[in-house]
C-alpha cells in the first residue's frame, strides 16, 4: 500500500492508493492539483536467500517496486497538467548495501534507487522532480517485530541497532518527514535523482 500527501494550495491531505492492482488516474482527486507525492509501497519478507518461497521473493519486488512504479504512472498525467510537480520516493540503506536474509527487499529497494535515477533524467525538463529519502533503521513497529524475532526486548533492540551506527543511536520518523519535506519543497528543482541517506552515518561512514 502507498500512503501519498497531496500537497494543495492550502491544505495537506493524505489518501491511501491500491497498489495491488495497476493504479488508474481515477483513484486521485482530479479537483485538486497534485504537486507532491511520497510513495512509500513497504513489503519486508527477512528470510535466508534461497529459503524464500519463489511466491513470496516476487511478492516483496512486486509490491515495493513495481507498485511504486504503478503509483507514479498514476500521478504524473495530474502533474503535467498542474506544469510540474514533485515525486518522493521511500527507498532503503538495505537498497544501498544489501542485508543478509533480506535478499527481495533489499533488491527491490536498490530498484528504486535505479528508478528514481532513471525517471528524474526523463522528468526533469517537464519540471517534475523525482528524488528518494533511504532511511537506515528508525524507530517503528517494525522494530518490536524484530525483538519478538530475536527473543530480546524492545529496549535491547535498539540498543543494538543503535551500537552500529555512527551517531549512536536510531532515527526517529521525524527525520524522515523532514528529509521529504525537504525534497517536496518547490525551490529545489536542481535536486534530480537523488537519494538521501537519512542514516546516522552508518553508509558514509562505513570502511
Amino acid at each position: 500500500m502507498t500512503m501519498a500527501p497531496f500537497a494543495t494550495d492550502e491544505r495537506l491531505r493524505e489518501e491511501q492508493l491500491d497498489t495491488d492492482e495497476r493504479l488508474r488516474e481515477e483513484q486521485l482527486d482530479t479537483d485538486e492539483r497534485s504537486r507532491v507525492e511520497q510513495f512509500d509501497d513497504d513489503e519486508r519478507s527477512r528470510v535466508e536467500q534461497f529459503d524464500d518461497e519463489e511466491d513470496d521473493w516476487w511478492k516483496v519486488v512486486d509490491t515495493n517496486l513495481a507498485g511504486t512504479f504503478s503509483s507514479i504512472q498514476a500521478v504524473l498525467p495530474g502533474m503535467r497538467r498542474a506544469g510540474g510537480g514533485n515525486i518522493v520516493v521511500i527507498a532503503s540503506e538495505w537498497g544501498v548495501i544489501g542485508w543478509p536474509g533480506a535478499s527481495a527487499y533489499s533488491a527491490s529497494k536498490a530498484g528504486l534507487i535505479a528508478l528514481v535515477k532513471t525517471l528524474g533524467r526523463e522528468l526533469a525538463r517537464e519540471s517534475i522532480t523525482v528524488n528518494a529519502v533511504a532511511p537506515g533503521v528508525v524507530d517503528t513497529p517494525q522494530l518490536e517485530v524484530d525483538a519478538a524475532a530475536a527473543s530480546i526486548t524492545l529496549a535491547e533492540m535498539q540498543r543494538r541497532y543503535g551500537a552500529d551506527i555512527p551517531m549512536g543511536r536510531i532515527g526517529h520518523p521525524e527525520e524522515i518527514a523532514s528529509a521529504v519535506a525537504l525534497l517536496a519543497r518547490s525551490d529545489i528543482g536542481a535536486m534530480v535523482g537523488q537519494t538521501l541517506q537519512v542514516n546516522g552515518g552508518s553508509t558514509r561512514c562505513r570502511v
